[in-house]
């Protein structure tokens, strides 16, 4: 009888191990998945106002099942693809699609982007610190991707 107890024992312990890799490895996918990945090729630049532009970085982890994902950040205005990268790796995208071809129609403080894809992530505003201010843009969506 006394065998019993440590066979149980031995059970009770083993399933409260494999419980705490369980959550362990679920802890690693949950804060993976919100990380802010490093966007790959400045694909387009627009401006907004006099000091600021939308970036649009292709992001190429894609593959044959997998389509390319296109973020959309809006940063200081900068004639340097590399330094515009750097701003981008700090920053947060307002929208990303799987979208080569969205159209941008920009004004003084806000844009249009008009898209026939898949839409990701969106926020409708967006800004960046300049000097002692802060520039901020308003961004309206306009989808026309029709799912069956």
């Amino acid at each position: 009888m006394q065998n019993a107890g440590g066979f149980k024992r031995k059970w009770v312990w083993l399933v409260i191990l494999l419980a705490m890799v369980a959550v362990f490895f679920a802890g690693l996918g949950i804060g993976s998945s919100r990380s802010n990945p490093y966007p790959g090729v400045l694909k387009t630049l627009v401006p907004i106002g006099s000091t600021g532009a939308i970036y649009v970085f292709r992001w190429d982890k894609g593959g044959t099942t997998v389509p390319n994902l296109y973020r959309y950040y809006f940063l200081a205005k900068t004639s340097n693809a590399g330094e515009a990268l750097k701003l981008a790796q700090a920053a947060t995208p307002f929208l990303v699609t799987d979208d080569a071809d969205s159209k941008i129609l920009a004004s003084a403080d806000s844009a249009q982007i008009t898209t026939d894809a898949r839409i990701y992530e969106f926020s409708s505003k967006a800004g960046f610190n300049s000097g002692d201010d802060y520039i901020s843009a308003t961004f309206y969506l306009s989808n026309s991707l029709h799912r069956p």
